[in-house]
């Protein structure tokens, strides 16, 4: 008898996508970006508490959930309940959650680069995006598709003004903790990424 399998990852993501263009059909949202698993609050903790956890995974995996992700979540929640309150129409990614809980962070991140592609006029990012690898990506994202780019007060980010910010937050996380330095080196490659694209668009 053969054992049953759940669906595929790219199955789910179809579905995934049919429900969003049954519900949104060709209307265009803001795509809200913001940290979840990175950013200001992933870099303090690490120093603080992080860093003496890097051997006792299952203790390091349930303090950062606590600690960083659950109010890195909740923080986009409330940002994206203040701009709806605005009249503004966003989707957010931080209410999400994969049918599937074995999803990789890379496949998180093709899902949203698809939701910014096919949905997204245009982004904004949250306080302390450029902290974040993920949001850093999305940047990337928005900039191969040419959508706008602001921050949450909604003031223009360009390519120019998001590279240093991105620059500058790179020159302050200390290079010598190999967590953060690996870090600090995905989100150096992003930048140039982002740069790269640029120059081609």
């Amino acid at each position: 008898m053969s054992e049953l399998t759940g669906p595929s990852y790219e199955e789910q993501v179809r579905a995934i996508e049919s429900m969003l263009r049954s519900v949104l059909g060709n209307a265009k949202y803001d795509y809200l970006s913001g940290p979840i698993t990175g950013g200001p609050r992933f870099i303090r903790w690490q120093l603080e508490v992080g860093e003496a956890l890097s051997g006792d995974l299952e203790t390091y995996s349930m303090l950062i959930r606590r600690q960083v992700i659950g109010p890195n979540i909740d923080d986009l929640i409330a940002l994206a309940k203040k701009k709806r309150e605005e009249k503004r129409s966003i989707i957010e990614p931080a209410s999400f959650e994969s049918p599937s809980r074995l999803w990789s962070q890379n496949e998180f991140y093709r899902l949203w680069e698809q939701v910014i592609t096919e949905h997204a006029e245009s982004v904004l990012f949250k306080d302390g995006w450029h902290l974040s690898v993920g949001c850093v990506y999305e940047y990337l994202c928005a900039v191969r598709g040419s959508r706008s780019c602001f921050d949450e007060s909604d003031a223009p980010l360009s390519v120019e003004r998001a590279c240093k910010l991105i620059s500058d937050g790179i020159q302050e996380i200390t290079p010598d903790k190999p967590i953060l330095a690996k870090h600090r080196t995905r989100l150096e490659a992003m930048m140039n990424a982002i740069k790269f694209a640029a120059s081609e668009t």
